[in-house]
This record gives C-alpha cells, sequence and structure tokens, in this order.
C-alpha cells in the first residue's frame, strides 16, 4: 500500500502531524532508511520489534520499516493510563 502512494502521488501528503506534513516520498526514504538500520542490527523476517513509541510520524515510519524487514511490529503506547489498559482488556 505504501509503495502505491508512492508511485501514485509521491509528492502528495502521507503524515499531517500539527503543523507539518510529510510527503509519501519523504516517508518512503525514512522507512527505507530505518529498514537498512533494522537489518544491519540483525532484525530478520518474522522476528519482533518492539515499537514504544506514541502516535506520531515516527510511529508510522517505524512501522513502515519494519514490515519492510518482513518483521513483526509489537506496539505499545507509553502514554497509555493504567485505566485505559484496563478499558482495553474488558474491564479486568
Amino acid at each position: 500500500m505504501f509503495q502505491i502512494c508512492v508511485a501514485a502521488r509521491p509528492d502528495g501528503p502521507a503524515i499531517h502531524f500539527f503543523d507539518q506534513t510529510m510527503t509519501h516520498r519523504e516517508e518512503h526514504v525514512f522507512a527505507h532508511a530505518l529498514a537498512a538500520e533494522l537489518i544491519d542490527l540483525g532484525i530478520r523476517p518474522d522476528d519482533r520489534v518492539r515499537l514504544h513509541l506514541q502516535n506520531s510520524p515516527q510511529f508510522v515510519i517505524a512501522l513502515h520499516a519494519t514490515w519492510l524487514v518482513g518483521a513483526i511490529a509489537v506496539t505499545h503506547n507509553p502514554m497509555l493510563k493504567a485505566r485505559e489498559q484496563d478499558a482495553g482488556a474488558g474491564g479486568r
């Protein structure tokens, strides 16, 4: 899906965060650079990569990079409050 957007609208908006917009081309470049770094660190297909990030452009880039490597993203939002965790677990 990311590659389709880059091909169709490389300079179109991909991520709008606060008052800045990142294009599909920019996100593509950042994600591929991070994917190369993950590979250099020894991450391989089917490995788990923990993403300990808030909802931000960096999260999208890291998720995309993880998928490019073929790894599995395990996400955790550090801003999640205990009461929100309880609600998400069915009130347990």
